[in-house]
């Protein structure tokens, strides 16, 4: 009897997964009207593997007016050091420490916190240090908020997967 009902679940993930595939709205390249200043905050903690790649592509980006905050959320590899180099090749990127998490407050919130405390744009984007943006990606973001009116929005990227576990556990993440 349990298999059956595991089987019911397994069959409404997948069925959900379809449906998302496909009616979720993809970003397409788009010219904007106007140009809003744009922070991008990256928590990072022991991203050393991702750091460069993802800033190196943020900073890539095919959009006029916009800064890169990467916090490090006391890493114990060399994830700052390496932000801090493409930070002093680009004045658009800062990278600062992340302080001790106080009590009441989870991680990932307290450094999100602290970046939006640090921001000057007046849109913030939150993404992850392993997330890779596409050069026209911001644009379309900010195309979909204009286009929406919306205060906050929430886009799903594409996950590289690699092994098989990956690609069973990842795409069901959205259900936790």
């Amino acid at each position: 009897m349990i298999w059956l009902v595991a089987l019911g679940v397994l069959i409404l993930i997948a069925c959900l997964s379809v449906l998302n595939t496909i009616t979720f709205p993809r970003l397409r390249p788009a010219q904007l009207h106007r140009s809003p200043s744009v922070s991008v905050l990256v928590p990072a903690r022991n991203e050393s593997e991702h750091i460069e790649g993802t800033l190196n592509r943020l900073l890539n980006m095919e959009y006029p007016n916009f800064e890169v905050i990467v916090l490090d959320d006391a890493s114990t590899d060399d994830s700052f050091p390496r932000a801090q180099a493409n930070a002093r090749r680009d004045p658009r990127l800062s990278v600062i420490h992340g302080q001790p998490l106080p009590a009441g407050w989870l991680g990932k919130n307290w450094a999100c916190h602290q970046l939006a405390q640090h921001a000057k744009g007046d849109i913030l984007i939150f993404t992850d240090a392993d997330v890779h943006w596409e050069p026209a990606a911001l644009s379309a973001l900010l195309h979909l908020l204009q286009q929406t009116r919306a205060d906050l929005l929430t886009v799903w990227p594409t996950q590289e997967t690699v092994t098989w576990s990956e690609r069973l556990v990842v795409p069901m993440m959205m259900f936790t």
